[in-house]
């Protein structure tokens, strides 16, 4: 009886170290996978969902800047590729593709400021690259076949601001942005459903164009052209923005502000929505 007595002890303690080792094996296992790199090309690169999330945004927003200059603008087909990218990479990055949604992302604190401003960043060199590599096919193919053309051609572009209109442009780069945020806002919810994120955001993208693009139509004299883009990085793309308080007014700082208002009413209809649901 004292032999099992005095065994009992030893016994306990040694299960102990043997738990202790255990975990401190799968906390050393953890971090090994945490500071796994991955090998390309020969180049190493450390495990990121931030740097993923980067590449993502700059892959998706140069694939649906390409599309609208490819289309011409058109918003169905916009839609349908918005809809397309948003399935691919909105696991990665959340598929915002847009400078004005990610500031409305940022103000109401659904991302912090450095993802921010990494999505920014992604966003315009995307827009920019799309440009410059469409572009270059463009101006290749016109001087391969010059007696097809009477003059050269150019890519859908936006059309210049008309004078003692803008603050009708302005009007309506606000009202589709705040459309479009408010889709967005609650497209952000289903992240995880790639198929409803994605028809959320494309269908709430193809409202916002139909009523912006609707407003400015009447004012387009000049075939191929757009007015109205609810998105900083295509006007960007677009050769709509420059160094002039109108541009800036009209397609950045208007985008921003109607995405804000958008986010900020899809969240007082949520909680307006759900403290009616406790009451219930």
């Amino acid at each position: 009886m004292a032999t099992k007595k005095a065994s009992s002890p030893a016994r306990k303690a040694t299960a102990k170290k043997s738990t202790a080792a255990k975990s401190k094996s799968k906390t050393v296992s953890a971090a090994a996978s945490k500071n796994k790199q991955v090998v390309l090309f020969g180049v190493k690169f450390n495990k990121s969902p931030f740097l993923g999330a980067i590449l993502a945004e700059f892959v998706g927003t140069f694939l649906l800047i390409a599309s609208i200059l490819t289309v011409q603008g058109q918003p169905l087909f916009v839609a349908f590729a918005i809809i397309g990218i948003a399935m691919i990479i909105g696991g990665f990055s959340g598929a915002h593709f847009n400078p004005a949604l990610t500031v409305a992302a940022w103000v109401t604190r659904r991302i912090n400021w450095v993802r921010a401003v990494g999505y920014i960043v992604a966003q315009a060199v995307g827009a920019a690259v799309a440009f410059l590599t469409l572009n270059a096919f463009l101006q290749n193919s016109a001087t391969d076949a010059t007696s097809l053309y009477a003059s050269s051609p150019t890519l859908f572009h936006a059309a210049t601001l008309p004078g003692g209109h803008e603050w009708y442009v302005l009007f309506a780069e606000l009202l589709g942005t705040t459309i479009l945020g408010f889709g967005f806002a609650a497209a952000l919810k289903s992240v995880r459903d790639k198929v409803v994120m994605g028809f959320t955001y494309g269908l709430s993208l193809l409202v916002a164009l139909l009523v912006a693009g609707s407003v400015t139509a009447l004012l387009l004299t000049t075939a191929n052209t757009g007015l109205t883009f609810v998105n900083p990085a295509a006007a960007l793309a677009a050769n709509g923005l420059a160094w002039e308080l109108w541009p800036i007014l009209v397609y950045v700082i208007a985008p921003v502000v109607g995405a804000v208002i958008g986010f900020v009413i899809h969240d007082l209809i949520q909680v307006e929505t759900d403290s009616t649901s406790d009451r219930r």
